[in-house]
């Protein structure tokens, strides 16, 4: 994928790294006055870590930065209020949008035409970026498009503000689709592309010929910013050729205002975002947009590498010593093909038709399609249940989504987790489904009992051996089941009290919870991350044994472990029938094998694939437990910047990794 660049704000990333502000100044010193509605103030800017002079005009009670950037709300002097920009409400992840995730809510007074052009231009940004907008429900910081009061051109801020920010559009209440995917540009992050530092190598700017007054809109005003890529003539963020240029009695423009170098290169357009505002957006923002899995899709007992690329499903089958070359199995359930989106689209591999190859289920926007492997490739995309989907409601915030088998059949059955509810939907065999239905009613659901993702995780596990799986959720005052009757789930059963929110401090950003048959009787049982180390309860058919602790390590507290740095998996390293504990810490693996009562010690098994040890990152570097060479034992993957490493299970240890296949990796554009 190509690095392209964009100017933009700087609080981002490893790309924009400062330690700190310089003192603001003070809200009562004043701006020098250039004219009736302009000022000259010195300010910190968004994205930025030293203080610069800009110009800004007064449009009504606004500082307007640029023609289109809002700085911020002017006294009844005209005085800028807040002059330290940088720090409005900066968290964590500075001036970006958490997850590329942008809230968002259209005024009632904006016009019928113009709500047309705000959701075309959302549209535009989410089938070409990772960006996805959400109707604003409580978040606290949120976009509102609205009405402008003052006349103007439309305007935005630039990147994240914290709380309530407007994108501001004519007082008629409309913008046109262009300007509004400008817009919208700034409040992701970006300035205008002539306002990068390198930008008189690429324009030249014919002062002469701009208007009076206007000449503060091309000042380069982003000293300290970070400029991404190279420059982009093309892109949308750029002024076009004649803007506020001086005019003759006629009103013609004398002249250019920018002129290319070289001369005639068409800068300004505003039909949508060019390659480079693309390229830019998947620079600072980082999102996932590529998910890999591991998957048997042909059978034979060995898991295969599954990747959702730009235009496709590839696959690359396991040999037994390698995988084989990527190849396209089908043309669909990617960002391009299909519209498929991270944030919005659970993507999964199960076999739905009972012949051991893994298959597609996809929960699209209208619902759940399905594509069949067939050995060498993926049918093309069936729709299959008209429920489930990102338009009936389903988030993947609020609505888990499983395949599990819950009636026995060998088939994997779609389990949902909906507001009222818990819905079913059987596979028939062929690769469909059975509508939707009921199986639990008021409980486990966002509003039936206040489920919620971030507090209680919620499972789908055998718990008593009967071939069906069944619901464990974790709820404040503990561990609920509910078992499958094959048709139906039963009542929810409180199996243990502990591991819940409430009961135990159990939390979901620090406490993995797995279910998994450590002993080998065929029922899953709950082994728990907590502050002290590991904690194991299992499963005795009808209830969830004391929660014993079984080793001081691989915790919050005992070893340091953090959910975002330090990925734990249960897994059958010693293909005993028993799952065991695999662990990815700071200086490589660490692995604790089960004795079917308790976990022996841990043992240090591989100086890679750790947080430290290969500088592996849970945001960029997926890593798996998966049996690659059919020998009943599970293996470490890891698909790291330059491609998929494999280190095969040897009982007790793992092999030194090798590179299987030298795709799929960061350091290749798949994230």
């Amino acid at each position: 994928m190509n690095t392209t660049r964009k100017s933009i704000i700087s609080a981002i990333t490893a790309l924009f790294l400062f330690t700190g502000h310089p003192s603001p100044l003070q809200a009562g010193e004043s701006e020098t006055v250039i004219a009736a509605n302009l000022r000259q103030v010195e300010i910190i800017l968004p994205g930025t870590d030293t203080p610069q002079k800009v110009i800004y005009e007064i449009v009504g009670e606004y500082a307007i930065m640029q023609g289109d950037i809002i700085l911020g709300k002017v006294d009844d002097r005209g005085n800028l209020l807040n002059k330290d920009l940088s720090s409005q409400s900066i968290v964590i992840d500075g001036h970006r949008w958490s997850g590329g995730i942008i809230p968002f809510v259209i005024n009632a007074n904006v016009s019928a035409s113009g709500r047309t052009n705000i959701l075309s231009a959302i549209a535009h940004w989410e089938q070409k970026t990772p960006i996805n907008f959400v109707p604003r429900t409580t978040q606290g910081d949120f976009v509102e498009f609205v009405r402008g009061t003052s006349p103007g051109a439309c305007s935005s801020f630039v990147g994240r503000q914290g709380g309530r920010q407007e994108i501001r559009l004519t007082p008629s209440g409309d913008c046109s689709r262009g300007a509004l995917i400008h817009e919208i540009g700034h409040a992701v992050g970006f300035y205008h592309e002539q306002s990068r530092e390198d930008r008189d190598n690429h324009v030249t700017i014919m002062w002469a010929n701009i208007a009076s007054g206007r000449e503060h809109n091309f000042n380069k005003h982003v000293s300290g910013a970070t400029d991404v890529g190279t420059y982009d003539f093309g892109s949308i963020m750029h002024y076009g050729a004649f803007d506020f240029c001086k005019r003759t009695s006629t009103g013609a423009c004398v002249g250019p205002t920018i002129v290319t170098k070289p001369p005639g290169i068409p800068i300004g357009q505003r039909t949508g975002l060019s390659r480079g505002d693309i390229a830019g957006v998947l620079r600072i923002y980082n999102i996932v947009s590529h998910p890999r899995t591991l998957a048997d899709v042909n059978a034979d007992g060995k898991k295969d590498v599954v990747a959702f690329g730009n235009d496709g499903v590839y696959v690359s089958l396991s040999t037994g010593v390698n995988f084989g070359p990527s190849t396209r199995w089908v043309a669909n359930y990617s960002h391009n093909n299909g519209f498929w989106r991270v944030a919005r689209h659970l993507r999964l591999l199960a076999d739905v038709n009972g012949d051991l190859r893994e298959d597609v289920v996809g929960f699209g926007d209208a619902g759940v399609y399905v594509s069949l492997s067939t050995g060498t490739s993926f049918t093309p995309a069936s729709f299959v249940i008209n429920e489930f989907g990102y338009n009936q409601g389903w988030r993947l915030t609020q609505h888990p989504r499983f395949l599990a088998d819950v009636n026995g059949d060998g088939r994997q059955d779609v389990v949902g987790f909906a507001n009222n509810g818990v819905y079913v939907s059987l596979a028939t065999g062929g690769g469909g489904f059975s509508p939707a239905s009921l199986w639990i009613d008021g409980e486990y659901g966002y509003t039936a009992g206040g489920w919620r993702v971030e507090l209680h995780p919620r499972e789908l596990a055998d718990v008593n051996g009967d071939g069906r799986q069944d619901i464990v959720g974790f709820a404040n005052e503990g561990v609920y089941v509910s078992l499958s009757t094959g048709t139906s789930f039963s009542p929810p059963s409180r199996w243990i009290d502990t591991y819940g929110y409430n009961a135990g401090g159990w939390r979901v950003e620090k406490h993995p919870r797995i279910l998994a048959d450590v002993n080998g009787d065929r029922r899953q049982d709950i082994v728990a991350f907590g502050d002290a180390g590991v904690y194991l309860s299992l499963s005795t058919g009808a209830s969830f044994g004391p929660g014993n602790f079984v080793l001081a390590t691989f915790g919050y507290i005992a070893g340091g472990w953090r959910v975002e740095h330090h990925p734990r998996f249960l897994a059958d390293m010693n293909g005993d029938g028993r799952q065991d504990i695999v662990g990815f810490g700071d200086a490589g693996v660490w692995r604790a094998l089960s004795t079917g009562t308790n976990f022996a010690p841990d043992n240090f098994v591989l100086a890679t694939f750790g947080y430290i040890a290969g500088g592996w990152r849970v945001e960029h570097h997926p890593r798996f437990l998966a049996d690659v060479n059919g020998d009943g034992r599970q293996d470490v993957v890891g698909i790291g910047n330059a491609g998929v490493y494999a280190a095969p299970s040897a009982g007790t240890f793992f092999a030194a990794p090798g590179l299987w296949i030298n795709q799929y990796g960061y350091s290749d554009g798949w994230r």
